[in-house]
């Protein structure tokens, strides 16, 4: 065996390490926030405070002028539905239902965004 034998098992190591780091950091990135736009803002909506088991699924109603859906709940399940009508904000309300870090929201704008999961802002 040579002496660049370790060499090539430690350089093997580090390149599979920042690989790793690499596919979790995209992994992070395609995520929803709990807030974004996407034509228009939407997602869950916690308030002035993290903490108070209060907040919503909420989609603006504009600048794009479709139907919405604002579905809320908390540990992955919908406690909640909600619908809006093209041009109104859809805004669905969980309160004292328990944690809001555990709490999620299920937002879809009609020919602009799918039906997807935002989750609390300070997750648990």
């Amino acid at each position: 065996m040579t002496s660049s034998g370790p060499r090539v098992q430690r350089g093997v190591l580090l390149l599979a390490t920042l690989a790793a780091f690499a596919f979790g950091a995209v992994i992070k990135v395609a995520s929803a926030s709990h807030y974004h736009t996407n034509c228009n803002g939407h997602g869950l909506v916690h308030g002035n405070s993290t903490s108070d088991s209060a907040y919503h699924s909420r989609v603006e109603g504009g600048p794009c002028q479709r139907t919405s859906r604002c579905d809320v709940g908390q540990f992955g399940n919908i406690v909640s539905y909600g619908g809006a009508a093209a041009g109104v904000t859809c805004d669905n309300f969980l309160s004292g239902y328990g944690p809001e870090c555990y709490g999620n929201a299920w937002t879809r704008l009609t020919d602009a965004f799918d039906y997807h999961r935002h989750d609390a802002h300070s997750p648990c």
